[in-house]
């Protein structure tokens, strides 16, 4: 997986690093922290390159990183704010996708499998009279989403989340939409 850059609104960029870039930049997740002079610098440099690719001025302005490990990658939420207050988070956030029907669920992990699209760490649900799919990521790259709210609609309200997963009866654990999508391709 290869690193990617993506512009969630004005002030907010969603950076997703993979296995090589994690190897090449010599961060390891379970130690990343500010008080790392490496990991600080590499993470200056990784902010100040996204939110200038994605076309958001960084100067003397806050900046907050929320990382959240994918296991063998890591994502990194940017979200640039006022004052020069630079803080790193791990996040336990999630979004959360219902669909009315099984249905919509299929038809939605099939069209995120053939954009192409990374998506790990999520599991499909049976909830009330409808199916869930719930990622444990704080954002989702906007292509995500747009394809998501095609088939269904989202939620990133924490409560509805642990909803889901505390009623919910689970379908498919562990990267429903690779799952789910690889068998819809074939």
């Amino acid at each position: 997986m290869a690193m990617t850059v993506n512009r969630l609104g004005d002030d907010r960029v969603l950076v997703v690093l993979g296995d090589e870039e994690m190897r090449d930049f010599r961060l390891d997740f379970e130690r990343m922290s500010l008080s790392d002079s490496h990991a600080r610098r590499v993470l200056t440099r990784l902010t100040q390159m996204a939110c200038r690719r994605s076309g958001i001025s960084t100067d003397g302005r806050r900046m907050n990183i929320e990382a959240l490990s994918l296991g063998e990658g890591c994502y990194l939420l940017i979200t640039v704010g006022k004052g020069r207050h630079w803080r790193l988070s791990g996040s336990s956030a999630c979004v959360c996708a219902f669909f009315k029907n099984s249905s919509d669920l299929l038809d939605a992990a099939e069209a995120l499998a053939r954009s192409g699209a990374v998506c790990r760490r999520n599991s499909a649900y049976a909830f009330k009279n409808g199916y869930c799919l719930l990622f444990s990521y704080p954002a989702l790259p906007f292509a995500v989403t747009r394809l998501l709210s095609e088939y269904g609609s989202l939620s990133r309200d924490p409560l509805r989340c642990a909803a889901v997963a505390e009623h919910g009866r689970l379908l498919c654990a562990r990267n429903a939409v690779e799952t789910i999508g690889r068998a819809m391709t074939h």
